[in-house]
């Protein structure tokens, strides 16, 4: 009982994470199950919940995503903005977070006007209520899409359609999926639009273990790509084994 309270405690007085003392931003107060409702029942039952990634496993997931100079970058669940802070890093054409929870997008847009005004050369960060499930809210052209296990499997298999129905629409376009926490990698892989691009694990720095309350030392990630004739060749180790680890929650790649 008094370690849970311990925990409790850390997790509502946590420090601001190092890149928010970087960038001025704010992207580490927690945000509860209750704020983050949103009254639509298929939602609510598939939300995970309010989750951080650590800036570094966003930039050694997006370092191997090529040509992101004639990307738009779109976070799925995009929270208060923390991979988009991370991504601004890449020259992407636009940066654009989906959210369902209006505080949050709100965060978002305050956080990224904060880094547009230090980096004004960085890509311009937006974020948006528009449902992510209809392709026809994504930003036109090569897509480099982040999605950190924000749903439960309903809605994975759900936008995995979206995803395909871009696809058929865009037979032209290039589309890459940096899949964080791969819990229903599953799902993807059994995509007839998708393939893996890379499989791998990046490790938080120390700065970051220190900032997180709880005992987690790194992430897994899968990238999928469209399946296109003639793009670069699958990074080595793509298909390597991913295992579920806590469901709904974890997945770890196998060593």
């Amino acid at each position: 009982m008094l370690s849970r309270l311990k925990g409790r405690i850390k997790r509502y007085f946590t420090p601001p994470h190092p890149i928010d003392r970087q960038l001025g931003i704010e992207t580490t107060n927690f945000v509860g199950r209750r704020q983050s409702a949103t009254g639509n029942k298929e939602l609510d039952e598939n939300n995970v919940g309010y989750g951080c990634v650590q800036p570094s496993v966003v930039r050694g997931s997006v370092k191997l995503i090529p040509n992101v100079e004639a990307r738009s970058f779109m976070d799925i669940g995009c929270g208060k903005g923390r991979v988009l802070a991370a991504a601004s890093e890449f020259p992407f054409r636009e940066e654009v977070g989906y959210d369902i929870v209006p505080l949050l997008v709100d965060r978002t847009n305050k956080n990224g006007a904060i880094i547009a005004a230090k980096f004004p050369d960085r890509p311009k960060i937006h974020a948006t209520l528009d449902d992510v499930m209809e392709h026809g809210n994504w930003p036109a052209g090569d897509l480099a899409m982040f999605l950190y296990n924000s749903f439960r499997e309903p809605l994975v298999r759900k936008f995995a359609a979206a995803i395909e129905a871009w696809d058929a629409a865009n037979p032209d376009k290039s589309l890459y999926l940096v899949y964080c926490n791969p819990v229903h990698f599953h799902v993807f892989d059994a995509s007839p639009s998708l393939e893996r691009f890379a499989t791998d694990m990046v490790s938080y720095t120390d700065e970051e273990k220190a900032s997180l309350h709880s005992e987690n030392v790194a992430d897994t990630f899968i990238i999928y790509r469209v399946k296109r004739a003639g793009d670069v060749p699958q990074l080595p180790g793509h298909d390597r084994q991913v295992r579920v680890t806590v469901p709904d929650l974890g997945a770890d790649m196998v060593i």
